[in-house]
């Protein structure tokens, strides 16, 4: 769960559902909502309003770029981008990164990319758990920075690139879950394998 903290981003909001669930949770604390494009800020805004929630703090731009001050430089979560743009914006602005005690990430796409990137940039995984939501399977990441390469991945690179894409913390997954991602994950590679083949061909 999110820490009780004082202040919370929410990186690339869309609709704001996220920002307002813990807004409800505690009023006290100061929720930024940022997006880059002003029609989901705006949505974000409006379901505030009609929620009758006023702690929230909505801001146009990139990113932690919106950021102003080190107390609001605490927790963020960047949730329902792929993780290309995920790891543009923690390697955008590396002061601002460096701040943020905890991060909260859950990439649609491209989550090897994004663990790749919090090892090789000294993150520490608290937490790497598989979320249910309806019919998706959402993998999701709480990392703080740490003083050296995260100790978890292991020292050979091939085995080390497997758990870029599986997680260190498969294992500990519940059974049934764990199956479900995993058979959708075959399901997966076999379509590459077979788009890849029909590419040869051509």
């Amino acid at each position: 769960g999110i820490p009780k903290t004082k202040s919370v981003i929410d990186i690339a909001a869309d609709h704001g559902y996220v920002a307002l669930t813990l807004a409800k949770q505690n009023i006290e604390r100061k929720i930024i909502i940022s997006d880059i494009a002003l029609k989901p800020l705006e949505s974000a805004q409006a379901n505030f309003q009609q929620a009758g929630i006023i702690n929230g703090d909505f801001r146009l731009g990139s990113g932690l770029q919106v950021l102003k001050t080190d107390e609001e430089m605490d927790v963020a979560i960047i949730a329902g981008i792929g993780g290309r743009l995920m790891v543009d914006i923690l390697a955008d602005n590396p002061m601002k990164t460096n701040l943020i005690s905890t991060f909260f990430l859950q990439a649609n796409i491209g989550m090897s990319l994004v663990r790749s990137w919090l090892y090789e940039h000294k993150y520490h995984i608290v937490q790497d758990v598989l979320i249910k939501d309806g019919i998706r399977i959402y993998e999701c990441l709480e990392v703080k920075k740490a003083d050296s390469k995260d100790s978890c991945y292991n020292q050979e690179e091939s085995i080390r690139k497997l758990q870029f894409y599986f997680g260190t913390q498969i294992a500990e997954q519940e059974q049934q879950l764990k199956t479900e991602w995993l058979n959708a994950n075959i399901v997966k590679f076999e379509e590459k394998l077979v788009q890849l083949a029909k590419a040869k061909n051509e």
